[in-house]
């Protein structure tokens, strides 16, 4: 199967992270606004799926004030400890899912 998909958002993702000079929540945001929300649970290996949906979670978990999410509302919602543990948690399923590829190619 073919994960390259998600394995480029998830590499838009990291980028992203690494290149901003944002504050953490802002990064998350950008994050996911320019490439993990894009990404369907179809994209991804069956290990996989579990921990990405609990980032999505974990991301979307407050609610603006319009009721969308964090996603409506940068980083209004989000501490920077949060964040950061987000970011690991980004860059770690990366790493995984480029493991796994490279285990099935």
């Amino acid at each position: 199967m073919a994960y390259e998909y998600a394995w480029g958002q998830f590499l838009t993702a990291v980028f992203t992270l690494a290149e901003s000079q944002d504050k953490l929540p802002a990064r998350v945001y950008t994050a996911f606004a320019r490439g993990l929300i894009h990404i369907r649970e179809e994209d991804l290996p069956e290990e996989l799926r579990e921990r990405f949906r609990a980032l999505q979670t974990q991301v979307n978990r407050a609610e603006g004030k319009d009721g969308r999410g964090i996603l409506a509302e940068p980083g209004q919602f989000m501490t920077a400890a949060e964040a950061r543990k987000i970011i690991h948690e980004v860059v770690r399923l990366h790493t995984e899912l480029t493991r796994l590829m490279e285990k099935k190619s």
